[in-house]
This record gives structure tokens, sequence and C-alpha cells, in this order.
């Protein structure tokens, strides 16, 4: 099975995105991390091994889909290929259903469905012509089953996890899967964080 190169980390500066980060470098590959904010992107990655290989992509409104074409551009440009992408961007917060709740609703539906949709699009044309890829969407477990107040944020992890297995769909052999206490265990310990549901795409 072919070995993965260069990985883009969205989150980066994050809880999960750290962790994720850190053992990627680990591992030697080439990464690209990526966060909204420069100054905690860039603590982030003085924490990383010193011969780690790192672009950093500071900034970034990942909803927009320019700016996530951007991100694939840069990584290309640098490392040759986008061999995967850990997008660990996302938001949290619950309410009732009320007058209050479209706002919520609206939220939600953009910082964890929408930026999960827009960056798998910048990332599947590179990944289909090497007829390689993996693609890895953080959801949690609302996204299955919802509880009280949960309305908006259940809706939008349960859309990453549909839309995770529509893109498996279109590559033969593929799986989209949901492991959250393994990925919580061998990945990161993050803090604040539902239980964490992932998918995952093979293309090969």
């Amino acid at each position: 099975m072919r070995k993965p190169t260069c990985m883009i980390v969205t989150g980066a500066a994050g809880n999960l995105g750290r962790a994720t980060a850190l053992r990627l470098a680990g591992q030697g590959l080439n990464l690209v991390c990526v966060d909204r904010t420069a100054e905690a992107l860039n603590a982030m990655v003085q924490t990383l091994p010193a011969n780690a290989n790192v672009l950093t992509f500071a900034g970034a409104d990942l909803s927009n889909p320019a700016v996530a074409q951007a991100m694939v551009e840069a990584a290309t440009d640098s490392f040759g290929g986008v061999d995967g992408l850990i997008n660990t961007v996302g938001g949290f917060a619950t309410g009732p259903v009320n007058g209050d709740a479209l706002d919520q609703w609206d939220l939600m539906l953009n910082l964890n469905a929408r930026v999960a949709l827009v960056t798998s699009i910048a990332v599947l044309p590179t990944m289909q012509a090497a007829r390689y890829g993996r693609i890895v969407h953080i959801a949690a477990a609302p996204g299955l089953k919802a509880g009280a107040n949960q309305a908006a944020y259940a809706a939008s992890k349960a859309a990453v996890l549909r839309l995770t297995e529509s893109i498996a769909a279109i590559a033969s052999r593929q799986t989209a899967s949901c492991p959250a206490r393994s990925i919580r265990r061998k990945i990161a310990q993050p803090c604040r964080m539902p239980k964490s549901p992932t998918g995952f795409l093979p293309m090969r």
C-alpha cells in the first residue's frame, strides 16, 4: 500500500488538531497546518519536532471555497500533492428549538457541515487524479442520536457523517467508519470535546 507523504491538518492549533499534527510529524510526513489564528498556529508549530517539514496556512476561513482551494494549491506547490485531509475544524453549541434557534442552526451547519463539504471539494480532484487519498472528518455521537437542546449541533454532525459516506461511495472498495473511542485513544485526548466518530475514505 502506498505510504502517504503530505497531510493537511485543519484546525491545527486546536486540541485535536495539535495532537494530530504532532503524531503525523513524528512519522516524518510533510504537513500543511491550517488555522484561522496565525499566533496560535505559529505557537503550535513550535511544539513539533525540530526536523518537521511544515507549511503553515493561517487566517483561513475554510467555509470559503476560494480559501480552501488556495490551501490545496499551496500544499501541491510545496509537496507535489495532497495524500490526506484531517479536518478538525468545528464548533459546539446547544439550545432549545425556539425563535433564537435559526442563528445557532446556521452557525453549526457552517462550522461543521459546510467546512467539511468545502474542504472535501477542494482536495478530491487531486486525490482522484492520484487514485489515492485519505479524508477524515470529525463527527460526534449526537450525529447518530440527538439529545435535548442538541438540534443544530446534532444535525450538523449527522450531515458530516452522511457526507463522508457519500464521498466514500464514489470509489471502489472504499470505507467509511465511526471509530470514536479508538480515535480518541490513539490520536488525542482533546479537552471539552464530545466523543468523536470519524469517517475516512481510502481511494485506490
